[in-house]
């Protein structure tokens, strides 16, 4: 009987092993945190985003830089009591030689005074208590903190005070040609390119708006510095309006809707009441859900960092510079940029990072290192340690090494490394295979050593 049993399973694995190979592919379902062997031209699957096998073996500095990340995050969260559901980004990079094992780690800051950049998600800033905010950041694109360490250095933390139109920009574009990047032969991602649409449409007429109180606000500046007025007060009075209009176009321009620029004047009456007319012509509905959506995240860490290091021509020109003089030598062949995040890129920035890749920061920063290095492969990698609750129409291909073209973003699911991980996941492996194996010989016992293709498959097995 044994042996009978042996002999069928023997023949069912023969047969599953053959199938696979001529129809199947392995791929990643992220909503189920799985691995899973589907045909190819049957099932939506990411073109240039790919899931880096749990057999790869890193080398120990990555794995080692990877996990020093993890954990300096989790002493910032402790620290300055960051909500769980806060995703933090982080960045770093490393050269590969041709005549040693041993990765070459950069990190993008000076660690001797720095303990680490951190950007957070969300589109409004966690004040930190007792940090202290850089000069001129409340302003800008990207609001800046820095907190001070008990053995000296700082932290620097960098979030948006508000949704960033460039990046909504970029990832709506990206979700609207969701086929350059998804294969979608099961038409899943439909609803969310007409979604995708619908946002830009609205952000399009956004800037319409902007553009037209703007060309107001002027002819109002127009109509004052024309006025005949010889009066000291009224001149006065003429020209602090002017400065005011002037700075809330300045705002407009730099697509400040919160207008954080005019700083402790908003507090004044009369100009919070122009300031109220201005956000409602801009939108009849709240401007802070205008610029984000129910369908899809965009307040993304992962973007957020990628336009802070790489979208300033000096900014990125500098930090080439860096890796040149830390990383380059006759002997280097590869370069990876490891981006590690809290949890799994959402949807809309896994499709975002992917088109980086092929036309955006990213490619314009892979095409600039070649330019100052030369001919170096290039990686760009998202490590992350939990999932994301998003919904993922399409799965991920599954690729066994890093040798895949520069056009990739490869996901690194840091749990493959994690000792208990492994072992909790051997476990269920072993106790599935012990159930399955009872039931088939439950089966064979009824139905005399002899099963149909249908009570196969709903047992599992094919």
């Amino acid at each position: 009987m044994q042996n009978i049993v042996k002999l069928i399973c023997m023949r069912l694995l023969l047969i599953f092993c053959v199938i696979s190979a001529a129809q199947a592919s392995l791929f990643y379902d992220l909503n189920e945190g799985i691995i899973c062997s589907l045909d190819l031209s049957t099932v939506s699957h990411t073109k240039n985003a790919c899931m880096v096998s749990e057999c790869y073996q890193f080398s120990p500095q990555f794995l080692e830089q990877t996990q020093n990340m993890m954990t300096r995050e989790a002493l910032f969260r402790e620290r300055c009591n960051i909500a769980g559901g806060t995703n933090v980004a982080q960045l770093c990079i490393y050269g590969i030689y041709n005549d040693k094992p041993e990765w070459q780690l950069m990190e993008t800051f000076d660690p001797r005074k720095c303990k680490g950049h951190f950007y957070l998600s969300g589109n409004a800033p966690v004040l930190i208590q007792n940090a202290k905010e850089v000069r001129g950041s409340s302003t800008a694109a990207i609001h800046v903190q820095t907190v001070g360490h008990d053995k000296g250095g700082y932290t620097e933390v960098k979030q948006r005070p508000q949704p960033l139109l460039a990046t909504i920009q970029e990832t709506v574009q990206f979700l609207e040609n969701i086929e350059e990047f998804v294969e979608d032969s099961e038409l899943q991602t439909q609803e969310l390119v007409e979604q995708a649409r619908a946002k830009h449409q609205e952000i399009r007429d956004l800037i319409t708006k902007r553009d037209e109180i703007a060309n107001q606000l002027r002819q109002e500046i127009i109509q004052l510095s024309t006025s005949t007025a010889t009066n000291r007060i009224a001149f006065s009075t003429h020209k602090c309006m002017t400065g005011i209009l002037n700075e809330l176009i300045m705002c407009l321009e730099g697509n400040d809707f919160s207008f954080s620029g005019l700083k402790d004047a908003k507090g004044n009456e009369n100009i919070k009441g122009l300031i109220d007319s201005i956000q409602s012509e801009l939108s009849a509905r709240n401007l802070r859900d205008l610029l984000n959506s129910k369908f899809f995240n965009l307040g993304c860490s992962e973007p957020l960092l990628l336009f802070d290091l790489m979208q300033n021509d000096l900014d990125r020109a500098d930090l080439i510079a860096r890796m040149k003089k830390a990383l380059f030598n006759d002997h280097l062949t590869n370069i990876v940029v490891q981006l590690h995040s809290t949890k799994t890129p959402c949807r809309s920035c896994l499709i975002g990072c992917c088109g980086h890749c092929q036309r955006g920061v990213i490619r314009g920063f892979f095409e600039e290192i070649m330019r100052e290095i030369g001919r170096v492969e290039l990686r760009f990698v998202i490590s992350y340690q939990a999932p994301y609750e998003d919904q993922y129409p399409f799965k991920i291909p599954i690729v066994q090494d890093l040798n895949f073209s520069s056009d990739y973003v490869a996901l690194i699911n840091m749990q493959f490394y994690d000792e208990r991980f492994r072992k909790m996941k051997e476990r269920n492996v072993k106790e599935e295979r012990l159930r399955v194996k009872d039931l088939l010989l439950e089966k064979l016992k009824e139905r005399a050593n002899t099963l149909t293709a249908g009570e196969l498959q709903s047992l599992g097995l094919i």
